[in-house]
């Protein structure tokens, strides 16, 4: 009985170390930015472009670009979600974009001729020529899938803000996709997502516009954007 239990004893204590072994070999999961191959130095962006749903598809879209779907029951209310995310855009560019760019005032001007003009082009030959006629070797493009304002007001809302847009950044040379992020939220209460504390302490808890979930979308989507300066750091005086 003494030499069958030693054997139990044995065979656990094996198996048992086979475990430690395998899972010290195996490498720690975790998210990491992977550093760009490829890095413009003059890049063209242009304003936001709006993507109408198809009926045909029951509100399902997909990104001209990508093929990425989104869900956008609501559509798109207005025109202020394109300039909205345009500003928005623009402004995280001016803090902090590592390359020289074609701000999106001037760039649609000419991506909007070369369409008129040449109306058979497709959107990624409208882009590259765009791209060429400003020297840029890539072009930051983003689509406005659905912009559905708040209805009621900051403290009680009937029906949340809800956003989805997405941005790509192209290759000029040969239309290779280098970049793809976006974001699609409607905006839940709190009782809903215990989740979303941090979220709400950091914004404020309250329901937000249309135009306010966009803005906090565009700074989320963009902080893994991997050519973007690091932030300074600097020594705190001592107290």
């Amino acid at each position: 009985m003494k030499g069958l239990g030693f054997l139990r004893y044995a065979a656990i204590t094996g198996v048992l170390a086979g475990l430690v072994f395998a899972c010290a070999c195996q490498a720690p999961k975790k998210a990491a930015d992977v550093a760009p191959v490829f890095n413009p130095t003059r890049v063209l962006v242009l304003p936001f472009l709006k993507v109408e749903p198809d009926t045909a598809e029951n509100g399902v879209v997909r990104s001209p670009l990508t093929g990425a779907t989104f869900f956008v029951r609501d559509g798109i209310s207005g025109l202020g979600g394109l300039s909205s995310l345009d500003r928005s855009l623009e402004k995280n560019l001016a803090d902090w974009a590592t390359f020289e760019y074609v701000p999106e005032s001037l760039a649609g001007k000419v991506f909007n001729a070369i369409q008129r003009r040449d109306m058979s082009l497709s959107l990624m030959e409208a882009i590259k020529k765009t791209g060429e006629a400003f020297k840029t070797d890539a072009a930051l493009v983003g689509h406005l899938y659905r912009f559905s304002p708040r209805v009621g007001g900051e403290l009680s809302a009937e029906k949340p803000a809800s956003v989805a847009f997405d941005l790509t950044l192209v290759r000029i040379k040969d239309g290779q996709i280098i970049w793809k992020n976006s974001f699609d939220e409607t905006q839940k209460s709190l009782t809903e997502n215990i989740f979303n504390l941090g979220e709400y302490l950091d914004r404020g808890i309250r329901w937000y516009t249309a135009e306010e979930l966009a803005g906090y979308g565009m700074d989320t989507l963009l902080t893994r954007f991997p050519w973007r300066k690091q932030p300074i750091k600097t020594e705190k005086n001592p107290e």
